[in-house]
């Protein structure tokens, strides 16, 4: 099992990432149980961040604009989205949800979703010490595991750019 030690704010860092073994199914109908929060979409998250962003001060996007979603692919542990407006798509945020698995893999594979937390403080702390250099953090959401920051539109994934060839290691 893999640990971290530590705490940041008042999220504990000493429990294992992930358990030493895959969750149960139901031995009598072979179903997983069932998740304690609903996941976001490409169908409900426009909608939630209407309800979530009201009143957030400097949003890049106006919500009462009709809004669109593309789901941003590649990630492994989590979900996350581009909503933006649906006449300037340059005016968006990013959305990230973190489930309670591993998201490549299933739910058969538990994460704590509390990883966003500790996410969200990590990149609270990068905008305080370097705020041309982060991006902007408008909202946590604790009982969904939801974090909503700028959208780094033009921006490519590090990842993508070492597996291109682009960046030598």
């Amino acid at each position: 099992l893999v640990h971290a030690l530590g705490e940041v704010g008042d999220v504990r860092l000493d429990a294992p990432c992930w358990p030493s073994s895959p969750r149960r199914r139901h031995s009598d109908d072979n179903t997983l149980p069932s998740l304690a929060m609903p996941l976001l979409t490409t169908s409900t998250v426009a909608e939630y961040c209407q309800d979530a962003l009201k009143g957030v001060d400097g949003l890049p996007l106006d919500l009462s604009a009709p809004l669109q979603v593309r789901e941003i692919a590649g990630g492994n542990l989590n979900y996350a989205f581009c909503v933006h407006e649906a006449a300037q798509p340059s005016r968006a945020v990013f959305v990230k949800q973190a489930p309670e698995f591993i998201k490549c893999l299933g739910p058969d594979f538990e994460l704590a979703a509390k990883r966003i937390v500790l996410e969200s403080e990590v990149m609270r702390e990068y905008q305080r010490l370097a705020p041309a250099h982060a991006p902007r953090h408008f909202l946590l959401d604790e009982a969904r595991f939801v974090l909503v920051l700028q959208y780094l539109d033009g921006y490519t994934l590090l990842r993508e750019e070492l597996l291109a060839g682009k960046v030598a290691t």
